[in-house]
């Protein structure tokens, strides 16, 4: 028997060439729709950290204000002029000292501290911290001349002025409480 060779047939040649992909009609428009957006995001990132930098310029402006006036009061208090307590002191501040004693007014506290007599020195020790606005600063010192020992003086500031004071001296005992 003789065997017959079975031929398969090649499929035909692609007759026509696909067009260039420049020749190709788009299904959507030149462009995409996101740039927009993306544009928009990258603006509005950029304009929150201007706004971060600005706000930590202010808050590192306001600390550093906070921290010189506290240094400047405890100067003035260990110059006991009315016209250095005058340049930190709000004219209508109050100060609360050790003993929860209030003292209102710049002239009340500069007379305050002529009755601890012409001895008296108060120097800072250590630094001063700030809360992040400015606001409040507190400050640790050392006195001596009418006695001596050490306190912390806690400072509320407004309009770059004390508005009020705090001292607390570990052997003075409040006699009223202060508010």
């Amino acid at each position: 028997m003789i065997q017959q060779e079975r031929v398969k047939k090649t499929p035909t040649p692609i007759e026509k060439v696909p067009a260039p992909i420049e020749q190709i009609p788009e299904a959507t428009p030149k462009g995409s729709r996101a740039t927009p957006w993306l544009a928009a995001a990258l603006i509005g990132v950029s304009l929150a950290l201007l706004a971060l930098g600005g706000w930590t310029l202010y808050q590192r402006s306001a600390k550093s204000s906070a921290e010189g006036l506290a240094q400047d009061a405890v100067a003035a208090w260990d110059s006991a002029r009315p016209a250095a307590l005058a340049d930190v002191y709000d004219p209508a501040a109050v100060l609360v000292d050790a003993n929860g004693t209030k003292i209102v007014g710049v002239d009340a506290i500069a007379a305050a501290l002529a009755d601890r007599g012409a001895a008296f020195t108060v120097t800072q020790v250590g630094g001063t911290t700030t809360t992040s606005d400015g606001t409040y600063a507190t400050t640790s010192y050392r006195f001596s001349g009418d006695g001596q020992g050490v306190g912390i003086s806690v400072i509320k500031i407004a309009d770059g002025t004390i508005v009020r004071q705090w001292t607390f001296e570990p052997n003075a005992a409040p006699t009223a409480t202060a508010k």
